[in-house]
C-alpha cells in the first residue's frame, strides 16, 4: 500500500479491478503508463490482480466494498485519484417479478448509490486542491434499450447514466469531465451463470420466453467483444486530451441509438415477438 506524494501525476483508481473487463481496464491503462489504483473485494480476487499485474510498479491494490463510505473516503484521500473508473457492479438478471426487494436494493447501491458517492468523494477532494480530473463510468447498452429479464439491471444502468448527465454538466466549472463508456455485449464470467439466472424464474408464462433469451444469447455470443476491446477504448477516454461524452465499444452497442428512433409500440412489438411473449389467445409465432 502506498500513498500518492502531493505534486505526483494523477492516478487513476479502478473499481472491480479483478473481472474481466476491470482486469483489462488496468492493463490497458498501465500500458498507458498510469498509476493505477485497483480496488477489489476479497483475498481472491487482490490475488488475481496481482498474478496479472503485481510486476508493475505503478500498481496498487486496496479492498474497497462500494458498500462501505468510510473505506472509499480513506482511499480516496490516501491515492489523491485524478481519474476515477466505475465499473464494479454485478448484473441482476430475471423478471421484474422474480426479483426481491433485497435484490433490488443490492443492484442499486453497487450501481448508483456506491459509484455516486465515490464520485462525490473524488470531485470534493480535486476540488479542494484546484485540480481537473476525469470520471469514467462503465454503462451498457441495455440502459436504454427495452429487453425482458434484464429490467432491474437496465433500470440502474439507466439512472446513473442520467447522474452522470447531470454531474457531467454540474461540472464543467470545476474542469472535471464525466465520460460514459457505453458497452454491448462482451465475452466475460458473468455470461457463464447469465442463462441459469433467467431460467431460474418460476413464472410460467414466461417460461418460453426465458428458453428463447438463453438460445438466442447462445447464437450471438461468437460475435460478443473481448474485454481488451473495452480496456482499450476506457484507456483512449481517461487520457484523450478533449475526449467525448460518450464512447460505445462492443457487440450490439448502438442497439440502444436505434431503438430511440423507432415508436415505443413498435419497439415492444418486434421484441415481444422475438421472445414469442403473446398475449392470451395470439397464435404462437
Amino acid at each position: 500500500m502506498t500513498t500518492t506524494p502531493i505534486g505526483a501525476p494523477p492516478s487513476a483508481l479502478v473499481t472491480g479491478a479483478n473481472s474481466g473487463i476491470g482486469d483489462a481496464i488496468v492493463a490497458a491503462l498501465l500500458d498507458r503508463g498510469l498509476t493505477v489504483v485497483a480496488t477489489v473485494r476479497s483475498d481472491e480476487a487482490e490475488a488475481a490482480v496481482l498474478a496479472s499485474h503485481g510486476q508493475h510498479a505503478s500498481l496498487v491494490v486496496e479492498r474497497l466494498d462500494l458498500d462501505d463510505a468510510r473505506a472509499a473516503a480513506r482511499i480516496v484521500d490516501r491515492h489523491r485519484p485524478g481519474i476515477v473508473v466505475h465499473n464494479a457492479g454485478a448484473a441482476q438478471l430475471g423478471g421484474i417479478m422474480d426479483v426481491d426487494d433485497d435484490e433490488i436494493r443490492a443492484q442499486f447501491e453497487s450501481s448508483v448509490i456506491g459509484p455516486a458517492r465515490l464520485s462525490r468523494l473524488a470531485v470534493e477532494r480535486l476540488r479542494a486542491e484546484g485540480r481537473p480530473g476525469r470520471l469514467i463510468n462503465i454503462s451498457s447498452m441495455l440502459a436504454s434499450t427495452d429487453l425482458p429479464f434484464t429490467g432491474w439491471y437496465s433500470a440502474a444502468k439507466a439512472a446513473f447514466d442520467v447522474v452522470g448527465d447531470a454531474l457531467s454538466l454540474e461540472l464543467r466549472p470545476s474542469d472535471i469531465d464525466v465520460v460514459r463508456v457505453e458497452c454491448g455485449a462482451v465475452r466475460t464470467g458473468a455470461w457463464d451463470i447469465a442463462g441459469t439466472e433467467v431460467l431460474a424464474g418460476d413464472d410460467p408464462t414466461t417460461r418460453r420466453a426465458r428458453r428463447r433469451w438463453v438460445d438466442l444469447t447462445d447464437r450471438v455470443t461468437p460475435w460478443f467483444a473481448s474485454p481488451a476491446d473495452v480496456g482499450a477504448v476506457v484507456a483512449r477516454a481517461a487520457t484523450d486530451e478533449r475526449p467525448k461524452a460518450v464512447y460505445r465499444v462492443g457487440f450490439a452497442s448502438r442497439l440502444g441509438v436505434v431503438a430511440d428512433l423507432v415508436p415505443a409500440p413498435v419497439e415492444h412489438a418486434v421484441t415481444a415477438r422475438l421472445f414469442g411473449l403473446r398475449r392470451p389467445g395470439q397464435r404462437v409465432y
